[in-house]
């Protein structure tokens, strides 16, 4: 497999964890607590309605799922890379997808923008910086796949954005 295949198919659990909250709201009613409990910061909600421990669990358990999976069913195909990490990774690159869109949010409450409303570019790599900080210690990444994977993980996100609310589980197209 060559390395560039193999850094997409490492990073792949925080594509499936970005991905999770979206999906966990339609079907997991339950645990739609906010995050920030409803806790404000210079009088801005923290992280707003959007981000729940719904959708914190459910990427973080997404991320998990979707690296054993590759680690232990397609190891052999996936390469050394995911053999080499450690059963966690998965978990810990949910965790940081899931955190870099909190972060984001964060700061989007904090200029004044509604839960929802697209920030461009920023919404679309909150995901992937989150993961790339998460994965730091386990893997070396040089800078030009670091902006390789941002750029990708960008586009994947409008795609899947598009293609979430094509099928009604995302309210936005972007």
């Amino acid at each position: 497999m060559s390395a560039l295949l193999e850094l997409f198919w490492v990073f792949l659990p925080a594509g499936i964890a970005n991905i999770c909250p979206s999906i966990s709201a339609k079907w997991l009613p339950g645990l739609s607590y906010p995050l920030d409990f409803g806790r404000t910061f210079r009088g801005r909600r923290i992280f707003g309605e959007h981000k729940t421990i719904r959708g914190i669990i459910a990427g973080v358990m997404g991320g998990g799922a979707v690296f054993l999976l590759e680690k232990y069913l397609l190891g052999s195909i996936a390469g050394e890379g995911v053999g080499n990490l450690p059963w966690y990774f998965g978990f810990l690159l949910g965790a940081g997808a899931v955190g870099g869109d909190a972060i984001e949010s964060f700061f989007k409450r904090q200029i004044g923008m509604r839960p929802g409303k697209s920030w461009i570019l920023f919404d679309q790599i909150d995901w992937i910086v989150g993961a790339l900080i998460a994965s730091r210690g386990f893997v070396i990444i040089a800078l030009p796949e670091i902006l390789l994977l941002v750029g990708a993980g960008g586009l994947l996100h409008f795609l899947v954005k598009l293609g979430g609310y094509m099928v009604r589980i995302e309210k936005t197209p972007i």
